[in-house]
């Protein structure tokens, strides 16, 4: 899925390894993510890092996610802060369109206190 645009001066590949990793750092910043989780769909498995793989789609990218996320935290709203900062992020930064982001949530990760 590397994505290319024609520049005034030449050409400009996004590598899919660089989309994952704003990705993981968007996710990063959302309080009650415990972690990314690599379990991916058999399709995907040689394209996927650490649970992200994307779809480039005629629209925009679709984005998969799969997450563990702590006990404590309230899992709809946490999914669509998700959603909204991946989203952000990769329009905002890389400037491809994002068609959907698709969150899988594996586990919930028991909160030990300190």
């Amino acid at each position: 899925m590397d994505s290319q645009q024609i520049l005034p001066l030449g050409m400009l590949c996004i590598a899919e390894r660089t989309v994952t990793e704003l990705v993981e750092m968007a996710i990063d910043e959302v309080p009650g993510v415990s972690k990314v989780v690599s379990k991916v769909p058999e399709p995907f498995r040689r394209k996927r890092r650490k649970g992200i793989w994307i779809e480039e789609k005629e629209k925009g990218l679709v984005i998969h996610v799969n997450v563990i996320i702590c006990n404590t935290t309230a899992v709809l709203p946490t999914c669509i802060t998700v959603q909204e900062r991946i989203k952000e992020c990769v329009e905002s930064v890389i400037g491809l369109p994002v068609q959907s982001v698709c969150i899988r949530v594996e586990q919930l990760l028991k909160a030990y206190p300190s």
